[in-house]
């Protein structure tokens, strides 16, 4: 039988109107969304990490921010998240997807 093609995809992005910038902000010196990321790493069913983010100038900025190309990057429409969870999915024909926010330093 064969496992699933499983991966995590992260929305994020940086347009925020309460907190501007927020995944970019550093806790202990690593930025919120880099320590979501290495998070999402250690899930050991998955076998890829992806930042999904928008197409607007302003989050081109997220892809500094993949840890060494170790997180796969997307970009998408601005204002519709399921089309960037789509482009993750179709990109890595998976059929099984973790889906966590790119606000959430601390995923477990």
């Amino acid at each position: 039988m064969r496992s699933a093609r499983v991966i995590t995809v992260i929305p994020c992005r940086t347009k925020s109107t309460r907190l501007p910038q927020k995944a970019l902000l550093p806790i202990h010196g690593i930025s919120s969304i880099e320590r979501c990321l290495l998070q999402t790493l250690a899930i050991e069913r998955s076998m890829k990490s992806v930042l999904a983010t928008s197409s607007h100038p302003s989050d081109t900025v997220l892809a500094q921010h993949t840890l060494g190309d170790r997180v796969d990057f997307v970009q998408g429409s601005e204002d519709d998240v399921l089309e960037r969870l789509f482009l993750a999915i179709e990109h890595h024909e998976a059929q099984v997807i973790i889906r966590v926010t790119g606000d959430c330093p601390v995923v477990s």
